[in-house]
């Protein structure tokens, strides 16, 4: 349980942690009523009437986000995508967004397959009415993709596709504004342990570049070359960010010291989570969130109190969710002792 002095701004802020990426999709997606979801619980005006979320006042100074019903005993149907039929792909990560710029969601899937030989991710075209269009490959590869995202890599407006492939080169697909993708283009000539991707303008140049977040390896980051080639794709090769090998599950993106450029957490396994600064052109190790070892696999950036820095907060397998509230400049490594949250 935790003390949130002022909820309405921090929710707001909400949207700042994934940066260009999450702007670029939900503009793309913002024509369906309803999604992405979107809900101000400080105000009975703008609360979502279609869902039952609240906060829970359990004492005062005191909140917990809580559902009035489980999902399970909520009124909702359920159907595969695609409407059944596929062979099982063994999918990874899932990307959405309106590719073919309809106003409606589609997705990719980004699938690891059965086997060394990996497989085809897919595309789900969205009738209008559901995600119930028969997949179409995405691009001619068959890898083994464990992360999928998307972004406009080329800046014509629509949503491209990058593919994050384990041990084998990482993919992007370019689309041409009605969801029809490119036969697909590695991103560089290195593999790796590639766990997911990640997609921000770190350097500044207003175009999309890749954070890939690896396992048991170094992270790396590939910068997009598209303003530097006169407007056409291509990444250079990746660079090392630090020399530090951890076990990374997840980034957070985020400007974590309010110095106007995109930093990030790794939420790494087995070890303490890790702070990188971008900082004159690279990104530099901080040091550990905090000295404690969990086995971390999702973190979130956003402000959660309001105070105008961003807090973390950290999903573990068989630990307490954790939130870490941000000091700002006056602590050497800006976050403070975990507060769990109580569930």
């Amino acid at each position: 349980m935790i003390s949130l002095p002022s909820v309405r701004k921090g929710l707001k802020n909400l949207s700042l942690a994934g940066l260009t990426v999450t702007a670029v999709v939900s503009v793309a997606v913002a024509a369906t009523a309803g999604f992405p979801f979107t809900e101000d619980f400080t105000a009975d005006n703008l609360k979502d009437p279609a869902t039952t979320a609240d906060w829970d006042i359990t004492a005062p100074g005191t909140l917990r986000l809580g559902f009035a019903n489980e999902l399970s005993g909520m009124s909702l149907t359920r159907s595969p995508l695609g409407d059944a039929g596929e062979a099982t792909t063994y999918s990874r990560d899932i990307a959405l967004g309106d590719v073919d710029g309809d106003g409606d969601v589609d997705a990719v899937v980004g699938n690891v397959g059965l086997n060394s030989t990996g497989a085809a991710n897919q595309l789900y075209l969205n009738s209008g009415a559901a995600l119930d269009q028969a997949p179409v490959a995405l691009g001619t590869d068959s890898r083994r993709t464990r992360g999928i995202v998307m972004g406009d890599l080329d800046r014509d407006g629509d949503l491209d596709v990058v593919a994050g492939n384990f041990q084998q080169r990482n993919t992007f697909y370019l689309n041409d504004g009605a969801g029809n993708f490119s036969a697909g283009s590695d991103v560089a000539t290195r593999s790796g342990g590639t766990w997911r991707v990640h997609l921000a303008d770190v350097d500044g140049d207003s175009d999309l570049d890749i954070i890939e977040s690896m396992s048991d390896d170094r992270n790396y980051l590939y910068v997009n070359l598209f303003i530097e080639n006169g407007g056409s794709v291509s990444f250079a090769e990746g660079e090392r960010i630090t020399t530090e090998n951890f076990t990374t599950r997840s980034l957070a993106l985020g400007d974590i010291d309010n110095d106007g450029d995109t930093d990030f957490i790794s939420g790494d396994q087995n070890s303490a989570n890790h702070i990188y600064r971008w900082f004159d052109g690279s990104f530099r190790a901080r040091g550990e969130v905090f000295a404690n070892t969990n086995t971390t696999f999702a973190v979130s950036l956003a402000d959660v109190n309001g105070d105008g820095w961003l807090d973390l907060v950290e999903c573990n397998a068989g630990a307490a969710t954790q939130i870490y509230f941000n000091q700002g400049a006056a602590n050497p490594v800006f976050f403070n002792a975990p507060v769990a949250l109580d569930d």
